[in-house]
Order: structure tokens, then sequence, then C-alpha cells
């Protein structure tokens, strides 16, 4: 989105000599300033979206992580311990 000085507008501005001219080149250096915002916007837009879509690649590689592996092994380790649990009570059972 660029801003661009109407050719009236300077012109009537130039009327008024040295003031006028200033008035113009303020006008040009805010359209400038303008410019360079909008496209550091934009920037930071892009690097963001591109920052958030790289997070959530990570979350769901860490939640197919967390669903194939660590669920298996949670798993396992609860029917070990279930599996403790009746050795120790047949072993209170026997004393």
């Amino acid at each position: 989105m660029d801003i661009h000085l109407a050719a009236p507008a300077a012109d009537g501005l130039l009327q008024y000599g040295a003031i006028g001219i200033i008035a113009v080149l303020l006008l040009y250096a805010i359209r400038i300033m303008f410019n360079r915002q909008v496209q550091d916007y934009e920037r930071d837009r892009r690097e963001l979206t591109d920052r958030c879509q790289k997070a959530e690649e990570q979350l769901a590689a860490v939640n197919l992580l967390l669903r194939e592996q660590l669920v298996a092994q949670l798993t396992r380790a609860t029917d070990v311990m279930g599996r403790v649990a009746e050795l120790l009570s047949h072993g209170q059972q026997r004393n």
C-alpha cells in the first residue's frame, strides 16, 4: 500500500514558496516513513506466521511421539505393576 502525493496538492503548496516546499518535503518524508512501516509490518507478519507454522509442526511431531511410544510404554508399565501387585498379594497370603 503506497501513498502518493497528488500533483495538484504539491503544486498548490509550492505557490506558498519556502513554506510550501517544506510542507511538500514533509509530506514526502511522511509517505516514505509510512511505507517503511507498512513493509516492516508485512515482514514481521510473514516471519511470525512462519514461526507459528513451525511450532505447530513441532507440536504435531511431539504428539505423535507421545501417542506412538509413550502410551505403549505406560501401558506395559501398568501391566507390570499389576503383576507385581498380584505377586505381592500371593506372597502375603503364604506368610
